[in-house]
């Protein structure tokens, strides 16, 4: 396989944007324009236009008073997501093996990203027929197992009905079709030490594996029990379920 060179597909313009950006995190105080721009080697026009970007999107934020810049919100929330994410992965990851090798399915590791939800790691099975890799896929929160009880237990403390106060009530969704053709999922949710969901566990396997009803409820039981686990790792001392 050919060895391919990343800097041919870098972008002049977002490079220098982060490059900005990294100014801000390395300096302490506001920044002036004409201390960005001689840093950079940029004119000060073109750094006004980067800042006016940045601005508008809350990741830096202006003193109107002196013309100078500091780090906006947005970037320290934009961090918190990230860091929060990483503490989740590293908590996550030995429960989710030791889950894989407890139930013989693959597990997945999903966190809400707007109206979605990101499969963000997965722990594969050794069975010889496995659901197809499904890792940095995005789906409508409503719509699968995994983003359903993240959606639910978001809504904790407002009135639901139906399927959402089932859900809730029981700590556990189950889809089938909605991944892929001739798979199962079943997911239960991950709460921080504010007791607030961040994210949930799916079990996904091939459908005919997982239709037995005994099956399911023995794979439901012990997802319960590890993102309880991971949910205590991460601080929470509330027992849902």
């Amino acid at each position: 396989m050919a060895n391919h060179n990343t800097n041919q597909y870098s972008i002049g313009a977002v490079e220098t944007a982060l490059e900005l950006l990294e100014a801000f995190c390395e300096e302490e105080g506001e920044l002036c324009i004409t201390h960005l721009a001689q840093r950079l080697g940029l004119t000060k026009s073109r750094v006004f236009r980067l800042l006016a970007t940045f601005e508008q999107k809350g990741y830096v934020k202006r003193s109107t008073a002196l013309g100078k810049y500091n780090i906006g919100i947005s970037a320290f929330e934009t961090s918190s997501k990230l860091l929060t994410r990483m503490d989740l992965l590293g908590k996550a990851k030995p429960v989710m093996e030791e889950l894989v090798r407890e139930c013989s399915e693959s597990v997945y590791l999903s966190v809400p990203s707007g109206s979605e939800i990101l499969l963000l790691e997965m722990v594969n099975t050794n069975q010889q027929v496995q659901a197809i890799p499904l890792v940095g896929r995005r789906y409508p929160c409503k719509d699968v197992a995994a983003g359903k009880v993240i959606f639910a237990h978001s809504a904790r403390g407002k009135a639901l009905t139906g399927e959402w106060a089932r859900i809730r009530d029981q700590g556990i969704s189950l889809d089938q079709g909605k991944l892929a053709d001739g798979i199962t999922s079943i997911a239960t949710p991950i709460f921080d030490k504010q007791n607030q969901v961040i994210g949930s566990l799916c079990l996904v396997g091939p459908s005919y594996r997982l239709d037995e009803e005994g099956v399911r409820q023995a794979h439901s039981s012990c997802l319960k029990r590890a993102t309880s686990l991971v949910s205590a790792k991460l601080g929470c001392l509330t027992k849902y379920f």
